[in-house]
């Protein structure tokens, strides 16, 4: 008795299906960015103050955005004494000035192009 078997072969064809192009391009642009330029400076006011004291007085202390430098000066007299002659008080001040920066930022753009290949006719 004859015995039959099928054997089966499974095999992989690689077969383009379309090409893919893909361009990319670089621009320059010229961007305007509006800016601000801080510039900070200090008011200083001297106050006369004239005041003896038992104790020297701290020599910097802060009252607000303030920054207040005691000046002192020792009196003789039967005890030592100090005598606050003036305070040099320290204001922040800010300017700001607006102010345009011409600037260059690079953009990327990119195209893709798809493309069906050349049909083949199988022979026959």
């Amino acid at each position: 008795i004859p015995v039959i078997q099928e054997e089966i072969s499974v095999r992989r064809d690689v077969e383009t299906t379309g090409h893919v192009r893909i361009t990319k391009h670089v621009d320059t642009e010229e961007l305007e960015l509006d800016l601000e330029s801080v510039t900070r400076s200090f008011d200083v006011e001297r106050r006369p103050v004239g005041r003896l004291l038992d104790e020297p007085p701290p020599a910097v202390r802060r009252d607000g955005d303030q920054t207040i430098y005691s000046v002192v000066r020792e009196v003789p007299v039967v005890v030592t004494r100090y005598e606050v002659v003036e305070e040099l008080v320290v204001t922040p001040r800010e300017t700001r000035t607006p102010q345009t920066e011409q600037v260059e930022r690079r953009v990327e753009r990119v195209e893709v192009e798809r493309t069906a290949p050349p049909q083949t006719f199988p022979s026959t």
